[in-house]
């Protein structure tokens, strides 16, 4: 009670020291105690709420000077995105266009309360929408509603389970392979239709990308000249458009939106010159649109998951690891920080939210995002705001874009694919340079697959090789061979001091990790290696170089745990050196190593007294044991 009342001495001060008002004192301390808890657990529940959910956050803080440029930068993302939403919808994924305008605006609405990037813009990809559209094979609303929905499912379970890692484990290489392989395929894909070549038999086939190009090599001799001309023309003012930008320093000049001015003009164009009458392919007619009543995804046949189903997974992962990209490169650029488990969280409610509104998947562009960054955008009101854009273009524009060439959107889709393929020659380069064959085969690898086989294939490789060779890393502990630098008591890696020289007789192995049951496997056969070579890469074919060994000591100095299944295949790696007659030496063992060595027996196995601090300590003991096996020699001689 007294204690009380220390804690507040301004209120004790106007308290009676009867028993009554210690008593009443009493009562409002705890009582206050108890509401002031309940405060604490509230705040505590909002701010985890706000992490969880950040538009709970940047809503109530957000700065309206910033304002104009989130919606500039909305209006001109918006004159890129419903192009691109149309073409992918009517070209790759074979939907009605207005499929593509609820891409550009559920999900990004959605991304815009749960994720944590300003300036990465959520909706229809090039990339994505090829895995889609290989997977559905063919014009099925609900297959496409269910891939969405998985797609969202999957990637938030990832979250849950705080998979975030996942951007990290995808060579680079195998990526630029997978994602070359499908730029070629855009590519030559959209020219059927940007050379008018789509009426011919054939034209729709689904064979491999080199069919395709053969399909076209062929009817050269039946080009619709009248498209290809209005593709040409489309093309030059695209790559045009984008020249001009790159190397401008005007900032107005880079809210121009070049792919909206296309297709508006050439709809312009091809109603009053009726084109269409003259053999070119347009959208034809379209009605107000409206978003759809949301509602459940359709339950396939077992025979339509399956098939969809690891198509899902793989189109999670690729979308995530490039949306991870994307707002890694602008978190760091404007000094703020993003979670790729919330990340994962916000783009698997996105998507599964987009799919009960009828959308597939939707994850980061490269391209909008560069450009939302370039004009201003600032926070993800600007996403927010390009999503009710896209609502309202559903709601009102679809009517007058019935006379928009087929073309034209085949054009938006080739420069998506060019600028997939642009940055392959600088990575080859950079490959080649550095000499690194085993990336370069791995992009070969993935390229070929994807374009021989087909899109799954490529992904399928892609990853699982990734997979693959960070299982291979991480089962291979690293370890250090060192020695002893002459004239000093120092011990050095031999590979980065050449003047270390191994003591005759003695192997210094120092462990440069935790070891566990995944990466300790091999460790017997690379110590033999070690025994027999001084090196562990050497072929085991070749011949021993070097005498046997005696002793081995091994520096634990740098080892920050070791786990039971490890403990075991150390007793049977100690139980071999036994068994030749080496003698095993521990040296910089850690304490919560050292409890694991008690409980497995390896310290009682090993012998205690050949645990120690130094490694000088331990060189001491062999000199030691050395002298004593020569006194012996000599005694017996004697």
């Amino acid at each position: 009670m007294a204690r009380r009342l220390n804690l507040a001495d301004s209120d004790a001060d106007s308290f009676e020291t009867t028993p009554f008002a210690q008593q009443h004192y009493q009562y409002d301390g705890s009582n206050n105690s108890s509401q002031e808890q309940n405060v604490s657990n509230s705040s505590k529940f909002f701010t985890r709420l706000r992490y969880y959910i950040p538009s709970l956050y940047w809503i109530p803080n957000y700065d309206l000077k910033t304002f104009p440029s989130d919606f500039l930068a909305a209006l001109t993302v918006a004159c890129l995105s419903i192009p691109q939403g149309l073409s992918y919808a009517s070209a790759i994924v074979h939907l009605p266009p207005v499929y593509g305008l609820y891409v550009t605006c559920v999900p990004l609405i959605v991304y815009a309360l749960f994720g944590t990037s300003r300036q990465i813009s959520i909706g229809p990809e090039a990339l994505i929408a090829m895995l889609v559209g290989s997977a559905i094979f063919a014009e099925s609303i609900a297959a496409v509603t269910v891939v969405g929905f998985l797609v969202g499912l999957f990637t938030l379970l990832l979250g849950l389970f705080r998979v975030g890692f996942l951007d990290s484990i995808l060579s680079r290489s195998l990526l630029r392979g997978f994602i070359t392989a499908l730029a070629v395929i855009i590519i030559v894909g959209q020219s059927v239709t940007l050379l008018g070549l789509d009426k011919l038999p054939g034209s729709r086939h689904g064979g491999s990308t080199v069919s395709k190009f053969l399909f076209i090599l062929e009817n050269l001799g039946y080009i619709h000249w009248q498209t290809a001309l209005l593709s040409g023309a489309s093309l030059l003012f695209l790559f045009s458009m984008q020249a001009l930008k790159r190397r401008s320093q005007v900032k107005w000049f880079q809210y121009v939106p070049e792919f909206l001015i296309v297709c508006v003009l050439s709809t312009i164009f091809c109603k009053h010159y009726k084109w269409d009458e003259d053999g070119v392919m347009i959208l034809g007619p379209l009605e107000h649109g409206k978003i759809p009543t949301p509602r459940i995804p359709p339950l396939l046949d077992a025979e339509r998951i399956h098939d969809v189903l690891i198509p899902a997974v793989l189109t999670s992962i690729m979308g995530f690891v490039i949306s991870a990209a994307i707002t890694k490169t602008y978190a760091i650029q404007h000094n703020y920080s993003v979670s790729p488990n919330r990340e994962l969280v916000a783009l698997g409610v996105a998507n599964i939210v987009g799919s009960l509104f009828q959308t597939w998947p939707a994850f980061g562009s490269v391209a909008r995002s560069k450009l939302n960054n370039q004009v201003g955008g600032r926070s993800q009101l600007s996403g927010l705001m390009t999503g009710v854009i896209g609502l309202v273009a559903v709601s009102y524009f679809l009517p007058s874009l019935r006379y928009l060439p087929k073309a034209v959107l085949s054009s938006l889709i080739f420069v998506a694919g060019v600028s997939l393929l642009v940055e392959a020659p600088k990575e080859l380069r950079y490959i080649i340079h550095m000499r690194s064959w085993g990336d370069l085969t791995l992009l070969l690898i993935t390229f070929l697959v994807t374009m021989a086989i087909s899109i799954e294939a490529g992904t399928f490789t892609s990853v699982g090789l990734s997979l693959l060779l960070v299982v291979k890393k991480s089962t291979r502990p690293k370890i250090l061979i060192m020695g002893k630098i002459p004239g000093e008591d120092k011990f050095k890696p031999i590979k980065e001091y050449p003047e270390a020289e191994q003591v005759q007789g003695v192997q210094l192995i120092q462990i440069q990790e935790a070891l566990f049951f995944a990466n300790t496997g091999q460790l017997k056969d690379r110590l033999r290696r070690v025994e027999q070579f001084g090196d562990d890469n050497v072929h085991p074919s070749e011949e021993p170089r070097i005498p046997p060994t005696s002793y081995v000591i091994f520096d634990g100095g740098n080892m920050p745990e070791i786990d039971a299944s490890a403990a075991q295949i150390l007793l049977e790696i100690v139980d071999d050196y036994h068994r030749r007659g080496v003698i095993i030496y521990f040296v910089k063992l850690r304490e919560n190593c050292k409890e694991t060595f008690t409980r497995s027996g390896l310290i009682d196995h090993i012998g205690p007294h050949r645990f120690f601090r130094k490694i000088n300590e331990a060189m001491e003991h062999i000199e030691l044991q050395r002298d004593r096996e020569v006194y012996q020699v000599h005694t017996i001689d004697s």
